[in-house]
């Protein structure tokens, strides 16, 4: 009602120009979390409808909502290898695709540096770059995030809304004691690194 009221009301002279579509889904279960992953837009006009990208993660055992921040001790630190993990991904991810895209020669360099420039900034290890998240799960335990990064934040729209997977193995030293027995991480592979 509110966003129909700010665009001139049900019959007003925009009505039917404006627009608002907002999906909610169960993205990942586990045992002791529930991600929801909300997607959609809103138009008001322009070349395209702006698209909105949210997340709301429950910790079951309290019935509340959790933000990143709540899930770690120094949530800092948590924030740096966050980005760092997403940031090593995606300029992977996006490189290949350049290249592809491109090939070798002259346009190439100014194209992957723009885009390094453009993760680099969406990947700064604050809190609002890494606001959309989910727990993901395997059976019943949580073995990690991932990450959502909205359309525009790491990438041009037609990337739409870029993902990245962050094992727990990565993050698990700074999970406060109450999220620790949650998570399940692979200890052989920490034993070989």
């Amino acid at each position: 009602k509110d966003f129909i009221a700010a665009q001139g009301g049900e019959h007003g002279p925009n009505a039917s120009e404006y627009r608002l579509d907002i999906t909610f889904a169960v993205a990942r279960r586990t045992d002791d979390f529930v991600s929801v992953l909300v997607s959609g837009s809103s138009f008001t006009g322009g070349a395209h409808p702006n698209p909105l990208t949210a997340s709301f993660v429950a910790y079951t055992a309290e019935n509340r909502l959790v933000s990143l921040s709540d899930l770690f001790t120094d949530p800092a630190a948590a924030l740096k290898i966050l980005s760092d993990e997403a940031r090593a991904q995606l300029q992977g991810r996006f490189e290949a695709q350049l290249r592809e895209q491109i090939g070798e020669g002259d346009k190439l360099e100014p194209a992957l540096k723009e885009m390094r420039d453009w993760v680099a900034r969406g990947t700064e290890p604050k809190a609002e770059n890494f606001a959309v998240f989910l727990v993901d799960g395997l059976d019943s335990k949580a073995i990690g995030l991932t990450l959502v990064f909205p359309p525009y934040q790491v990438a041009p729209y037609v990337d739409g809304a870029p993902q990245v997977e962050v094992p727990a193995r990565l993050f698990h030293a700074l999970l406060k004691p109450e999220y620790v027995t949650a998570f399940h991480w692979d200890t052989e592979a920490d034993r070989k690194r």
